[in-house]
Formats: structure tokens, C-alpha cells, sequence
């Protein structure tokens, strides 16, 4: 199996628009993946800049049109971080939109605050913001109903009671759990990791797979960003970042979502999670903790070795490696009720 990845060399050299020169009445483009892996434009609308949504940091205001869009009843989530541009410059991505609203509207993070996640600020972002008040608009009922266009948590190989404990203990990072799957690598395939592509932040991956989708923003070099918004909001981290698959846009009521799964490739590390977004390198590859699990059942005369590869992280680490021991143990026994265990575990 051979496969061959490759990185824009002319999406990592994007220029950007300074938020101060952004208008009511722009007209441009947002990029993102609605199936599979091709990145699509759809049309995008300038309406407002609103000022102060969060502490003296502003959010542009956008109407997103087009066929794709009213096809799947606007904003998905899994579009955070699908970057919008004006003139050929990119102004930020989408990040938030608003439950049970038209669906077309969204809240566009400017791309100079995302680009305080780099490890070397651009020039951009080091301005201040306090210059970004021209055409600007102060509400606040805005965030009424508003919600971070993030996609769920898409698990394969959890089922039971150990996907909804899993669902339990992810509700406290604001983390929808909902059914997924994986993919391997298309032999002798080619992709272009470029803004609007699909990727998966992976919290594990193996015979049992927990992952996020979002969108790239921006690639400089190496370095990339995405979301738009928080994964996590746990700062510094060290997150598996994979490539992604969009099997389908659902139409939902509540909020239209994208159905994706993992590529079983590994891009690199996401290493820092803020309300900004997120941010990564690729070719460089986190710290991971291998994980093994035997269980035999000494009734039916059955044995099974679960592997896994969790992230480090000491808040997330504790509950996903018990869920998944949970799940091995109920996948081996395949029943639920009273019984005796001997445990045995190395460290």
C-alpha cells in the first residue's frame, strides 16, 4: 500500500485581511468538504462586525447562500474552522451559528486570533484590536441560542453501556458522542491537505477510535489552524491530528451535521486548544500512551486483546482508558450481570 500526501505549497502562503479593512456588503467565499474529501466553495455574505463578544474580541457576522448550502439547511456541524476569504485573502473561519435560527448565518472568528495560536505571531496579530471598531455593532442578545458548529465526537468499536458512560464523562467538555467509524488509507491515493479540507482531532485511535471532525483554516509551512473555537479549551495539549472522511452531510432540524470518519493516517500533532481554535504541526507526531487490554473468560474458555493508543492527558486519559475497558470486558463476556473478576495491570 503506498499512499502519497501532500501539502499545498500555495494554501500555506495565503495572505490575510485585517479585520479593520473587512465591511458590510463583501461579498466572497467559504471552502469546506461536504462529501468525502474534495473541498467546495459556496457563497458568502459580509453583514456586520460585532464588536466585544468576548472580552474586546469581535466576530464577524456572515450569510452563507448557494445550493450546497440551502440543500443541507445551512451551517453543519463539522464546518468549524471551513475559512472564508474576500478578495483572495482570508478572513477568518466559521465558528459559531445559532440553534433552530435560518441556518445560513454564521459567526466568522477573524483570522488574527487565530493566529496568536502559532508559536511566532504574524504581524496581524499582534495588533491591537482596539482599532477594529469602524462599521462595528454591539448586541448583546447575540449569543442567545449561539453554538460552536462543532462536530460530535464520532467513536467506532463502543457500543452499550460503555459508549453511553463515554457520552457521560465527555458532556463535561461540551463533547456530543455519537456513533462513527474509521477508514483505512485507498491504496495508491493522493490528498491535498489544504484549507477547507476535512481533518480529525483523535483522542484514540486503534481497534477502538474516538475522534472529532473540523475544517483547516490556514497552513503556514507546516503549521496549521482550525475550528475557530475551542476543542477542549485545555491550552496546551497534545492531540493525535488525522486526516478525515465526510461519508455525508445530514439535514437536521436542529442543526444540519457532517457524518465523517477517521483516516487511519496520522498528519501530526494538535498542541494547542484555545477559544480561538485550534492549532498543530504536522509531521510531527505526540506523545501517546499504548494501551493493552486482555480479557479472558474462563467460563466459555474465550480470549481477546484490545489495542488502543490513548492521548496524554491527564484529565482524559482516566475516563477513556476505564470506558474502554468496560467495553472490551462487555464485548468478551457478552452478557451484563453478577460475577467474579481477577484483575491484573502494569504499568
Amino acid at each position: 500500500m503506498i499512499v502519497l500526501l501532500f501539502f499545498s505549497a500555495k494554501s500555506s502562503a495565503a495572505e490575510i485581511m485585517d479585520l479593520d479593512k473587512i465591511h458590510s456588503g463583501m461579498e466572497g467565499s467559504g471552502y469546506t468538504v461536504f462529501q468525502g474529501t474534495e473541498v467546495e466553495s459556496f457563497p458568502v455574505d459580509i453583514i456586520n462586525i460585532l464588536e466585544n463578544q468576548s472580552l474586546n474580541q469581535d466576530l464577524i457576522l456572515v450569510k452563507t447562500s448557494g445550493e450546497k448550502m440551502k440543500e443541507i439547511g445551512g451551517i453543519a456541524a463539522g464546518m468549524s474552522g471551513s475559512p472564508v476569504y474576500v478578495d483572495d485573502k482570508v478572513i477568518g473561519a466559521i465558528a459559531y451559528s445559532w440553534e433552530n435560527g435560518s441556518g445560513l448565518y454564521a459567526l466568522v472568528t477573524p483570522i488574527e486570533r487565530m493566529l496568536g495560536l502559532l508559536p511566532e505571531k504574524s504581524t496581524a496579530s499582534e495588533q491591537s484590536t482596539s482599532k477594529f471598531k469602524n462599521n462595528t455593532k454591539s448586541n448583546s442578545d447575540i449569543s442567545k441560542n449561539l453554538a460552536k458548529v462543532n462536530a460530535p465526537l464520532m467513536v467506532s468499536g463502543m457500543s452499550g453501556r460503555a459508549l453511553d458512560r463515554l457520552k457521560k464523562d465527555m458532556s463535561d467538555f461540551d463533547l456530543r458522542v455519537i456513533p462513527g467509524g474509521e477508514q483505512k488509507p485507498r491504496s495508491q491515493s493522493s490528498r491535498k491537505i489544504k484549507p477547507g479540507s476535512a481533518i480529525a482531532v483523535q483522542l484514540v485511535k486503534g481497534d477502538i477510535s474516538v475522534s472529532s471532525i473540523g475544517t483547516v483554516t490556514y497552513i503556514k509551512g507546516d503549521e496549521i489552524l482550525a475550528f475557530g473555537h475551542s476543542f477542549t479549551n485545555r491550552g496546551e495539549v497534545n492531540f493525535l491530528l488525522s486526516e478525515a472522511y465526510i461519508n455525508a452531510t445530514i439535514p437536521n432540524d436542529k442543526q444540519p451535521f457532517k457524518l465523517g470518519s477517521t483516516i487511519d493516517k496520522s498528519l501530526g500533532t494538535i498542541n494547542n486548544d484555545r477559544s480561538a481554535g485550534v492549532s498543530g504541526i504536522m509531521r510531527e507526531y505526540p506523545e501517546i500512551i499504548p494501551v493493552k487490554i486482555q480479557i479472558n473468560d474462563k467460563t466459555r474458555n474465550k480470549t481477546e486483546l484490545v489495542e488502543v493508543q490513548i492521548i496524554r492527558d491527564e484529565r482524559l486519559f482516566t475516563s477513556l482508558t476505564t470506558d474502554i475497558a468496560l467495553q472490551s470486558i462487555d464485548s468478551v463476556l457478552d452478557r451484563i450481570g453478577k460475577g467474579t473478576a481477577e484483575v491484573e495491570f502494569s504499568i
